[in-house]
């Protein structure tokens, strides 16, 4: 069977575009943050970026 990805509607929507872009962005800046900060706050920021794509999804 060929590796064959399929497309769900909401993959083309801008406002899900716009969602993955904030998603890697969070992660960056959780990734950039310092040391003290790194669990508690990172953590937030990534699983709050995640939470706005899954809901769209």
């Amino acid at each position: 069977m060929a590796n064959q990805r399929q497309e769900y509607g909401f993959e083309s929507l801008a406002s899900y575009q716009h969602a993955l872009k904030l998603m890697q962005a969070a992660y960056k800046l959780a990734s950039d943050l310092p040391a003290f900060e790194r669990y508690n706050l990172a953590d937030q920021i990534r699983r709050s970026a995640l939470s706005v794509t899954l809901n769209i999804a």
